[in-house]
């Protein structure tokens, strides 16, 4: 959407005063995007502030996608003395909102007209193997011990992820499959699922 458009359409809902409030904000988010769908190499990108992106050419991100502020994305291809292959394919019409984090050391998949809440994570991999009888686990920091991968993470077309959620490695979700708030998706969820929980489990087919 054109800036001077984005502009008429605040002040249409907010009046003048607050557009002159935010003229500086919506100037910054346009030029951003400009540079984001550019970088991406696909239309509409709006990516707000604070936002962290690693392993840009291992990221595809389809047309009109928005993440709010502190978006954290990447695709982590070396860690410690291991390189990795990682991949981030996410569809068209994507929305997350605040304090996303994505990061992939394998594969995770997003398909089209996806709506991700406030405060969601989304890994294909853990620090370490879980366990104690994992040898790095008992004498080594967690950020030292080497990333290993479960499986990767897919998520169907017209999923809903609450706010608070993680999804965890090796998780498939169907689509059309509702993910409730604060939940901890640790096995795969069926399409037009409702799971909630920690972890989580089906409340609704």
């Amino acid at each position: 959407m054109g800036i001077y458009k984005r502009l008429r359409g605040f002040s249409a809902e907010n009046g003048a005063l607050m557009t002159l409030i935010r003229a500086k904000e919506i100037f910054a988010e346009s030029l951003r995007s400009a540079i984001y769908s550019k970088v991406f190499a696909s239309d509409n990108i709006s990516i707000g502030r604070k936002s962290k992106i690693r392993g840009v050419k291992f990221i595809s991100l389809g047309r009109n996608f928005r993440a709010g502020d502190d978006f954290w994305i990447e695709a982590i291809s070396a860690y410690g003395r291991i390189i990795y292959n990682p991949q981030i394919v996410i569809g068209s019409n994507v929305i997350f909102m605040n304090r996303v984090h994505i990061a992939a050391i394998n594969n995770i998949e997003i398909a089209d007209d996806v709506l991700i809440g406030s405060n969601v994570l989304i890994t294909d991999h853990f620090h370490g193997k879980p366990g104690f009888d994992e040898p790095q686990a008992k004498d080594t920091h967690p950020a030292l011990r080497d990333l290993n991968s479960h499986g990767r993470v897919t998520i169907g077309e017209r999923v809903w992820i609450g706010d608070g959620v993680c999804i965890m490695p090796g998780v498939s979700i169907g689509v059309g499959a509702v993910i409730g708030a604060n939940a901890v998706v640790t096995k795969s969820v069926e399409s037009g699922a409702v799971v909630a929980g920690n972890p989580a489990r089906v409340v609704s087919r």
